[in-house]
């Protein structure tokens, strides 16, 4: 089968919760980084399963979960070799197939990389991100070439991504960007796109998002959810015997992420003691649509808080690529320390 698409730039950043992607002209799609294999009996064709390489056939992402099997997580919180996975390419390579949906060319991959991992795992991702790769989405069997792959740390997405907006002075800035995601909380200090220092820790959404699901589960017999489930519900509640329970407004909700923020906060503080030294001190990522109303009520006037933390970084990704493509420096690298 021929290629027939051309894409200039496709961006991904596949995080432990959600993989966030971008491509075309900014079509943006966020799915949960999950797997669901089928049981090995009698199954019909569907064209929601995929293969990557040859490998078993796999749901992924939302489909996953609408698929009735079980749910497992993609991708590890701490394992440095997760990028080495199959469940790692099944993703990277699943999630750009079904995006495409047809035979693509694409003449720049753009992915993130957490900064404790960028400098020993750099070189690996870039190599396994280019070349041709063979997808079967379905019935259809899709091929994917990837003329060059450039991995960037992924708190420069955030940084981008701001500078598109015109938020952020990029010829002086010094920027705090504070990323809570699924698994870890991570810290990084920026003086213009430069990375200057880093501090990461395991105080991401995970343990309080448990430990709303085990109140849940507690409280309302036969509901079936699972903690990827839960940043949505906390947005717009859970519904339940035909109504819609405000879980966010509950107590015991409120004191877990009380709990939770009281902690982040006296991390950071620990480490960086003030935030007068920053011109700006950006919340990112699910914590800060989680504790939105904590981090404003701190009212420190350096701080911004993104409403579409989630896809910040993935959206300054993938205007950093076209930015390349666009002044015909495709070659083009990123300096961090």
């Amino acid at each position: 089968m021929g290629t027939n698409m051309v894409r200039d730039v496709y961006a991904i950043d596949l995080g432990n919760g959600f993989a966030k992607r971008m491509w075309g002209t900014k079509s943006k799609a966020v799915d949960p980084s999950v797997f669901a294999v089928p049981l090995g009996y009698f199954n019909t064709v569907s064209d929601k399963l995929i293969s990557v390489s040859d490998n078993k056939e796999i749901y992924i992402g939302q489909d996953a979960f609408d698929s009735g099997h079980l749910v497992e997580n993609a991708i590890g919180e701490e394992d440095i070799e997760r990028y080495s996975s199959q469940e790692y390419k099944d993703l990277l390579f699943g999630f750009m197939a079904k995006d495409c949906k047809a035979d693509t060319t694409i003449q720049l991959l753009i992915l993130g990389l957490p900064v404790k991992h960028f400098r020993n795992k750099r070189e690996e991702l870039t190599k396994l991100g280019q070349g041709k790769k063979m997808v079967k989405v379905g019935e259809n069997q899709i091929v994917l070439d990837i003329k060059q792959c450039i991995v960037v740390p992924q708190p420069l997405g955030t940084y981008m991504y701001l500078e598109s907006l015109k938020k952020i002075d990029t010829a002086a800035a010094k920027t705090l960007v504070i990323d809570g995601g699924s698994g870890t909380l991570d810290v990084t200090e920026m003086k213009g796109r430069e990375v200057i220092s880093y501090d990461g820790s395991e105080l991401g959404m995970n343990s309080p998002y448990e430990q709303i699901l085990t109140y849940l589960e507690t409280e309302y017999n036969g509901i079936d959810i699972t903690v990827n489930h839960i940043p949505d519900i906390l947005e717009n509640g859970l519904r339940y015997a035909g109504g819609n329970i405000k879980v966010a407004d509950m107590k015991p909700v409120v004191q877990i992420l009380d709990n939770h923020f009281t902690l982040v906060w006296k991390r950071i503080i620990q480490k960086y003691k003030s935030f007068n030294k920053f011109d700006h001190v950006v919340w990112t990522g699910g914590l800060a649509l989680s504790h939105k109303s904590r981090i404003e009520a701190r009212k420190i006037p350096n701080f911004m808080i993104l409403k579409d933390g989630q896809t910040a970084n993935v959206e300054g990704f993938f205007d950093f690529g076209k930015g390349l493509v666009d002044s015909g420096r495709e070659k083009g690298t990123v300096q961090s320390k």
